[in-house]
């Protein structure tokens, strides 16, 4: 992926300094499928594993920038 300004939005502008790149593409990714699981959305970033994702997650979601409701099978993400 180049390392142009790919993902700018209003996060970056609300959470300049908390979000990194793995996580502004996380977003753009939940963006286009709430219902994409943490596997699927490392196979889609495809540069990352597994257990990178699941941490980025997890900041997204310390920081209030997302939530997971539901299951992990038939649950969504909610960008807030």
């Amino acid at each position: 992926m180049k390392k142009d300004k790919i993902y700018t939005n209003n996060y970056t502008n609300s959470y300049p300094n908390k979000l990194n790149e793995i996580q502004l593409q996380i977003i753009e990714i939940i963006k286009e499928n709430p219902t994409i699981t943490a596997k699927e959305i490392s196979m889609k970033i495809g540069n990352r594993g597994l257990p990178a994702i699941k941490w980025n997650l997890k900041q997204l979601k310390n920081n209030g920038i997302i939530e997971r409701k539901g299951t992990t099978r038939r649950g969504q993400w909610i960008i807030l």
